[in-house]
């Protein structure tokens, strides 16, 4: 029985760090734990899925990986400037934009290769260089102000 146990106490901590958190259809604000399928708000552990209009109402927040599915929309809240820390690849399928009509923006900063099939129009996109080799593709064009590059 001991032996079972060391099993699950070496093993329970890797099942934790690649857990997959997803947003609800009706999304909400990124602090929220109603915004979450389960009640979780995503830390920097977490693979993020991204299904209905989820607004960035936190100064900084940290992602393994961003996945914003078809229809669904990453935001920042009323006169919000979060920066966005994603250290694992990004997937953007639908929108990931600067909140229209209202003051502020995101700072996007990404680790990893960046696929964009949607629409990416917020106001900064860092590309950290911290991962190796970074990409920047997908079928979709990139509006944004400013793309960096911050090497290692």
């Amino acid at each position: 029985m001991k032996p079972l146990y060391l099993l699950l106490i070496l093993f329970f901590p890797i099942l934790i760090q690649s857990q997959t958190i997803t947003s609800v259809s009706t999304g909400g604000n990124w602090d929220n734990g109603n915004t979450w399928i389960g009640g979780v708000v995503p830390s920097g552990n977490n693979d993020v899925v991204i299904n209905g209009t989820v607004i960035i109402n936190v100064y900084s927040a940290t992602v393994k990986s961003l996945t914003v599915n078809s229809g669904a929309i990453l935001q920042n809240n009323e006169n919000g400037y979060p920066d966005l820390y994603v250290t694992n690849g990004l997937i953007n399928n639908g929108t990931i934009r600067d909140n229209p009509g209202v003051n502020g923006y995101i700072d996007l900063y990404a680790a990893g290769s960046v696929v964009n099939n949607g629409t990416i129009s917020n106001e900064y996109l860092t590309f950290n260089g911290n991962s190796g080799t970074q990409t920047m593709g997908g079928s979709s064009a990139y509006s944004v102000r400013e793309i960096a590059v911050v090497p290692d």
